[in-house]
């Protein structure tokens, strides 16, 4: 089993959450509840109130940069329309693709628009227009989706995406093909195996996951870490979480991957495959 690790870029400046959404004050709310259930210290508390007024929220660039030294190739995908607390410009967006896009990282499409063809097809042509290169491919936002939303997106022309997702953590698939493009569930989602005030919690989610996966017999596992969870002062767990995560792989020999050499491999195996098809009827 190999690992790939991919990051949802929800959020990018505070500014951009002041007039299009209501994160900010949502965040406040919650993060009083955790105070008082004991499952945030006050100090975090605190950050977490002044965080609507810092400028930085998003922490890409700390992210590559960790995924770097650990020699990870990941993925980061990047918002094409608002919606649903992810209200950056495309003009954000397109300076941050090129940040990533020069230090050699994919970078995708998180998309917003899942049930209309014309929408999902029009947020592909973004991406092409702001990044110079198609958009190989898209995760969608809270990974929604409807019947018909992963043959809109392989219509569309993606190479892969990474949007099914088992949010009780019961049914897990190996990646599958759907017309041309290929389908990589999603295993791990950082907000669902973490544990607010948690850690040893959080962490035998973790670990009961990837060794379901791995029982399974499943090639790829395919994790999620929002890179905002970075901040070391409004989410400390979250940050040690992913740290602590990638170190449990490193140790255990679990070797890192990239989605577009995965589907190399599938391609690969899939035409050996093939070969031996047409060779048992020769």
């Amino acid at each position: 089993m190999k690992i790939i690790i991919s990051h949802d870029v929800d959020h990018l400046y505070a500014s951009d959450h002041w007039i299009h959404d209501l994160i900010i004050p949502k965040l406040w709310i919650r993060s009083l509840l955790q105070f008082f259930r004991i499952q945030i210290r006050f100090s975090v508390l605190l950050h977490r109130l002044l965080y609507g007024f810092q400028k930085k929220w998003g922490y890409t660039e700390e992210v590559l940069e960790f995924d770097r030294e650990h020699s990870i190739p990941s993925t980061f995908f990047f918002g094409m329309s608002r919606g649903l607390g992810m209200s950056y410009s495309l003009k954000a967006a397109e300076k941050m693709i090129g940040y990533v896009n020069a230090r050699k990282f994919d970078t995708g499409v998180h998309g917003i628009v899942y049930s209309d063809t014309s929408g999902i097809q029009e947020e592909y042509k973004r991406f092409k227009s702001i990044a110079g290169d198609r958009p190989y491919g898209i995760r969608m936002h809270y990974v929604r989706r409807d019947r018909n939303t992963l043959k809109r997106l392989a219509e569309a022309g993606y190479l892969f995406d990474s949007t099914e997702f088992d949010k009780n953590g019961v049914i897990m698939r190996g990646p599958y093909k759907i017309n041309s493009m290929w389908e990589f569930p999603l295993h791990i989602m950082d907000g669902y195996v973490l544990q607010a005030g948690n850690v040893e919690q959080s962490r035998k989610n973790t670990i009961r996951i990837l060794e379901k996966v791995k029982e399974q017999g499943i090639p790829y596992c395919t994790i999620l870490f929002h890179d905002y969870y970075y901040n070391p002062k409004c989410y400390p767990q979250e940050r040690d979480w992913y740290g602590w995560l990638v170190q449990y792989l490193e140790e255990r020999g679990f070797e890192f991957i990239s989605f577009k050499d995965a589907i190399k491999e599938l391609e690969h195996d899939s035409g050996h495959k093939d070969d031996r098809i047409r060779e048992q009827h020769i």
